[in-house]
């Protein structure tokens, strides 16, 4: 019975959404205003969520709903993609230079903006039933008027279009995670019982997989992306236990791609190197999360291994490729992947391995004349350091509790070691000038935050020098030169 009840408001919700997809396609204004996509999309993954997938018995109807119910998420995903995937999509007009993305976003603003104004931020359009009068000798100042099914009136702001996009965007997200993850498998090569009972194919899924990808890719608006993520970390958590060889070799073969695609990409790219790098890191970050815990972590120490190339200086890796120059995009989406990689707790102690080269490129890319790379690097380091200490654990930040010894801090991380003396060293010599005035390095900043929280460690009452003693050695021949100039800076050494 509840089967039978369950196709059947399936059913019925989907004919509605068919036909507000219509609407939609047809005036994306008049479907925000009266016929909003996301609220049917969502009843129709709250009925599936209580159903028993695996005793399911109206196999072939299912199949039928599948089909279409998948097929009319991607139409959903076509009327309202232009406007979250739009290099403004908060409300700014854009400026995309993509053919097919533009036309389809600039109809749209067309159908909202009064063609002889530039206020639809604030302004809202009306939409009235009809009167009789002639609409050719209406005022041209005046605003265009539209009717809804239901002869109501409404006023729409630019705003209520991008919430109903990305409310639509989420709901489809929602629901493509849903049926790949809950409903039973259809796998080419199983034995013809669990063939017969499967009512999601392999093309299926692997269909909705690119469609993620499309969307974590190209989308700039957050919430757009963000429950996107939501609906790709569900697929990927059926690709991993699925019985198809060929779907679990689809996430290494999706990383190894979008890897690629970082690698090579240029200011033409459509991938988006402002705003955090926008759902790149997002899109990674499913993909690794999708890797068995019990493996050898092969995508992951992969994913770092190229990551931390891209982000660092050829030098730091491959002194042969010394000349070589990574492109700036490249540097600055390998910065925002590694800082989401960073804070991901599901990654564990697997990610610790790999700080030391994060580090590493955090504070090599402060010293970057472009901002966007000091900007990256700046926000990676920032997550290091909480990585490394720890969340705040009071309000005194030079509190032990915050801090640790500069024995355990280069035990666990010793390549930290030569690399923060030698950047010292370089930091310490720039401050002689001949001029009389100090000047301070970039990275001056970055050392002296890591190396202000490390302390001396302290055994049966004496203090042993272990990890801190070369530090403090060259912090004392370098406040001696600044505090021998006229114009010294105060004093900068981290309290070790």
């Amino acid at each position: 019975m509840l089967e039978h009840n369950s196709l059947a408001v399936v059913r019925l919700l989907l004919r509605c959404l068919q036909q507000e997809v219509v609407s939609a396609e047809a005036s994306l204004l008049q479907a925000a205003a009266s016929r909003p996509l996301y609220g049917r999309a969502h009843c129709i993954t709250a009925v599936l969520q209580h159903l028993p997938p695996r005793s399911l018995t109206l196999t072939e109807q299912w199949r039928t709903v599948v089909s279409e119910l998948i097929a009319v998420c991607y139409r959903m995903s076509d009327v309202v993609s232009p406007v979250v995937q739009s290099s403004s999509p908060e409300g700014l007009i854009p400026m995309d230079t993509d053919s097919d993305a533009s036309a389809g976003l600039h109809r749209i603003l067309q159908e909202i903006q009064p063609r002889d104004t530039n206020d639809f931020f604030t302004s809202a359009r009306e939409l009235e039933p009809q009167s009789g009068n002639d609409p050719d000798q209406q005022d041209p100042t005046m605003e265009t008027k539209g009717v809804c099914d239901s002869g109501e009136g409404y006023r729409v702001t630019a705003q209520m279009v991008l919430v109903c996009c990305w409310r639509s965007m989420k709901e489809v997200a929602m629901l493509l995670g849903e049926l790949c993850q809950s409903l039973p498998l259809q796998c080419n090569h199983a034995d013809e019982n669990t063939h017969a009972a499967g009512l999601v194919t392999e093309e299926q899924v692997e269909g909705v997989g690119l469609y993620f990808r499309q969307q974590l890719l190209q989308s700039r608006h957050r919430g757009a992306f963000e429950l996107a993520y939501v609906g790709f970390v569900r697929l990927t958590d059926m690709l991993c236990r699925s019985g198809s060889q060929a779907l679990q070799q689809l996430p290494s073969r999706w990383l190894r791609e979008v890897l690629q695609e970082v690698k090579s990409s240029d200011p033409s790219s459509k991938l988006c190197a402002t705003r955090r790098s926008a759902g790149i890191p997002f899109y990674i970050q499913a993909l690794l999360s999708s890797e068995p815990k019990a493996s050898s972590c092969s995508l992951l120490k992969l994913t770092m291994r190229e990551l931390t190339s891209l982000a660092a200086p050829s030098a730091l890796h491959h002194p042969q490729h010394a000349g070589h120059q990574h492109s700036t995009v490249s540097q600055v989406h390998a910065l925002n992947i590694l800082r989401a990689l960073y804070r991901d707790t599901r990654l564990g102690e697997n990610i610790i391995p790999f700080v030391s080269e994060g580090m590493q490129a955090a504070v090599l890319g402060f010293t970057s004349p472009v901002w966007a790379v000091r900007n990256s690097s700046t926000l990676l380091f920032s997550t290091l350091i909480t990585r490394i200490f720890g969340v705040k654990k009071g309000k005194d930040e030079h509190s032990k509790k915050n801090r640790m010894t500069g024995r355990e801090f280069f035990t666990r991380f010793p390549a930290l070691y030569p690399f923060l003396l030698i950047q010292l060293q370089d930091a310490a010599a720039t401050v002689d000038s001949d001029s009389g005035q100090v000047k301070l390095h970039p990275s001056l900043f970055l050392l002296l935050l890591v190396l202000g929280r490390l302390y001396p460690h302290i055994k049966a009452g004496e203090i042993q020098d272990a990890g801190t003693g070369a530090f403090r050695e060259l912090f004392g021949n370098g406040l001696e030169r600044t505090r021998a100039k006229p114009h010294g800076s105060p004093e900068l050494g981290p309290r070790f």
